[in-house]
């Protein structure tokens, strides 16, 4: 489970970044969504929530 917690840290980062310039340039409601799903998961996985 540390491994997978490490490889989700990782690359939820990119993830974020990448989603949110996808947003900026085709906001629609899943993509909003999808947005603030990846935050609430760096947040768990940075806070150790999970």
């Amino acid at each position: 489970m540390k491994r997978f917690r490490g490889v989700c840290q990782q690359f939820i980062v990119p993830f974020i970044v990448f989603q949110g310039i996808r947003t900026l340039i085709f906001p629609t409601f899943f993509d909003m969504l999808l947005l603030v799903a990846f935050i609430f998961l760096a947040m768990s996985l940075y806070l150790e929530w999970i």
